[in-house]
């Protein structure tokens, strides 16, 4: 959460917990192959006519692989890293602990409490791959349509609650500024285009996107 809020945070702060977003320690290989099979029922090798054993990305929940359908298709397969729930209860028992000191000391300033319990409803969400995947879904029907809004198809035959199977999409972050003039691409545009994207989610479909990260 800190890593998105480059508004108010230092932006050392902001650069070292951003690596979070996509660069933690991937899992072995071998946890991702048989958290597959124990989800799917087989290995990838089974189920994929190509996976890549090297992960394209790591965030703090789960990681992410390159993989071929048989049917051709090229897709992500999203994997949980082991543990997660226990790492998540952990991290929000101690959480908890720390809102309840702040509440004390900013007495009644602001429900800290409030705020937490929002952050962990929205937590425990991201480590259901099922409603993810309908999430995904619907913000998709959403935009149909409009070409410059692209939101990964959900392979729903090769998900389940801790694997996520979606389209891939090649692309780069958003603010990868550099990356922008070398592609000709107008920041201006890209922004206004977020924002468009944004206020239709709010405003008009009154369904939106949570945590939007350049991750």
């Amino acid at each position: 959460f800190v890593s998105a809020r480059v508004d108010i945070m230092p932006r050392e702060f902001v650069e070292e917990l951003s690596l979070l977003q996509d660069k933690v320690d991937p899992e072995h290989v071998d946890y991702i192959r048989a958290q597959i099979r124990a989800e799917l029922g087989k290995f990838p090798e089974e189920i994929f006519a190509s996976f890549d054993p090297k992960p394209v990305a790591a965030a703090s929940f789960g990681q992410v692989h390159r993989a071929i359908t048989k049917e051709g298709h090229d897709v992500a397969v999203k994997v949980q890293h082991r543990f997660i729930e226990k790492s998540l209860a952990v991290d929000l028992f101690f959480l908890r602990i720390v809102v309840r000191v702040f509440n004390k000391l900013l007495s009644s300033k602001v429900d800290l409490g409030a705020i937490y319990d929002e952050i962990a409803i929205a937590l425990r969400n991201e480590l259901k791959y099922l409603k993810e995947a309908e999430y995904a879904a619907l913000v998709r029907r959403n935009f149909e349509g409009n070409a410059r809004i692209l939101i990964p198809r959900i392979l729903t035959e090769y998900s389940s609650a801790k694997v996520l199977t979606l389209e891939f999409i090649e692309g780069h972050k958003i603010n990868d500024l550099a990356k922008m003039r070398e592609l000709g691409v107008s920041p201006t545009e890209v922004m206004e285009l977020v924002i468009s994207a944004y206020s239709k989610q709010i405003y008009v479909d009154g369904f939106f996107q949570s945590d939007p990260h350049p991750g």
